[in-house]
C-alpha cells in the first residue's frame, strides 16, 4: 500500500498537473497552491488552489486483502481514501477568472487517474505508490444539503486551555479582560444556541499570537416544521 506520504503527494500532484499543462501565455504566472485555512485571508493575485477540508475512508472499498509481492513479502492491505478538495480560482478579472476556471475543469477531466509515475516524482520522497496505485480525480459539486461559513481573525487568539470553555454562558477568556474588550459573556453562547437551534454546528480553533477561526455548518434543507435535533457536524 501507498505510504503516509500519499495525501501530501496527490495534493503536490495535483499541483503538478495543472503547472506543467498550463497554456502559454496567456497562464504564464498563474499560480498553482495548496492552501491552508489562513491563506484565504490574504489570496493569491492570480491563479488556483486547492484547500484539503476533508479527508474520509471510502468503505466501499476497504476491505481489500492483503497482497504479496514478487519477493514473496506479505504486504498490509490498502487503506482507500476520499479526499475532498475545494479548488478556489483567483483573478484580477471576472473574464480571466472564467477562463482559468474553464481550463482547469477541462484539464482535470481530460486526466481522471494520477499515474503512479507523476505521484510519485511529486511526493515528499521516493516511492510513496507502489507501480500498481493510482489516484482518480472525480469533479464533482459540494453537498448541497448544508453550507460552511467560516470567519477569521488576525487578532491576539484564544489559549488551547480555554478553547473548551468558550462556549459556556458568562465565560470570558483572559485576553479579553480589558476594558476596551469588556463584555457579558454571552456572545457565544447565544451563538451556539441560534445555531444548533438551526440544526448545525458552530466551532472555534485559534492559535495565541495568529489569530481565530469560527466555523459554523448549517443545513440549507429543512424537513417538517423544525430541523433535525442533530448537530450538523462541521467539516475539517
Amino acid at each position: 500500500m501507498a505510504s503516509f506520504q500519499a495525501i501530501a503527494a496527490t495534493g503536490q500532484a495535483i499541483i503538478r498537473l495543472l503547472a506543467d499543462s498550463r497554456p502559454q501565455p496567456e497562464f504564464s504566472t498563474t499560480r498553482f497552491e495548496l492552501y491552508q485555512l489562513g491563506d484565504f485571508s490574504d489570496p493569491m493575485e492570480e491563479g488556483i488552489s486547492f484547500f484539503l477540508y476533508r479527508v474520509a475512508v471510502n468503505g466501499t472499498r476497504r476491505n481489500i486483502p492483503p497482497t504479496v509481492g514478487p519477493d514473496g513479502i506479505r504486504h498490509r492491505p490498502p487503506l482507500p481514501l476520499d479526499l475532498h478538495y475545494v479548488a478556489s480560482v483567483w483573478a484580477k478579472s471576472p473574464v480571466k477568472q472564467q477562463r482559468l476556471l474553464g481550463w482547469m475543469i477541462r484539464q482535470l477531466e481530460d486526466v481522471p487517474i494520477l499515474p503512479t509515475g507523476l505521484l510519485n516524482q511529486s511526493g515528499p520522497e521516493p516511492d510513496v505508490f507502489r507501480p500498481n496505485e493510482t489516484v482518480e480525480l472525480i469533479l464533482e459539486p459540494m453537498d448541497d444539503d448544508a453550507v460552511l461559513m467560516r470567519v477569521h481573525d488576525t487578532g491576539a487568539g484564544i489559549p488551547p486551555e480555554q478553547l473548551p470553555r468558550i462556549f459556556e454562558k458568562f465565560y470570558q477568556a483572559d485576553n479579553q479582560r480589558s476594558a476596551r474588550a469588556a463584555g457579558s459573556g454571552l456572545g457565544l453562547a447565544i451563538a451556539k444556541q441560534i445555531v444548533e437551534a438551526h440544526g448545525g454546528s458552530i466551532l472555534c480553533e485559534s492559535t495565541p499570537g495568529v489569530g481565530t477561526t469560527f466555523s459554523i455548518a448549517l443545513p440549507t434543507r429543512v424537513t417538517g416544521r423544525h430541523t433535525s435535533q442533530r448537530p450538523l457536524p462541521v467539516p475539517v
